[in-house]
C-alpha cells in the first residue's frame, strides 16, 4: 500500500469515528473532528456552519430522533474528501 493509500484509509478511519462518536451520542468530542467554521452537506444542501452552530444542529437531531442509528455501508476516499453511503434510522418524537 503507498503512502497515498494509507492517507485514505486514515480520512476513512476518521469518519468512521465521526459517526460512532459524536452520532453515538458523544457530542462534547465535536470538535476533535469538526472545524470551528466547516461546511455541512447532505439532505440535498450545503451550508458553512460555526461549530457551535454544528453542535446546536446534532443536538436537535438526538432530541428529535432519540434512538438514531446510523449504519455506515461503505466510505470511499479520494484526495481530501470521504464520501458515505450509509443508512440513518430512527424514531421521530
Amino acid at each position: 500500500m503507498g503512502e497515498d493509500d494509507v492517507t485514505l484509509e486514515e480520512n476513512k478511519s476518521v469518519v468512521r469515528r465521526y459517526y460512532e462518536e459524536v452520532h453515538g451520542g458523544a457530542i462534547d468530542v465535536l470538535e476533535q473532528f469538526v472545524d470551528s467554521d466547516c461546511m455541512l452537506h447532505g439532505w440535498g444542501s450545503e451550508r458553512r456552519v460555526t461549530l457551535a452552530e454544528a453542535r446546536q444542529e446534532l443536538i436537535g437531531q438526538r432530541t428529535g430522533f432519540p434512538d438514531w442509528k446510523i449504519e455506515v455501508h461503505k466510505l470511499v476516499a479520494e484526495g481530501d474528501i470521504v464520501a458515505s453511503d450509509l443508512t440513518i434510522t430512527g424514531t421521530h418524537l
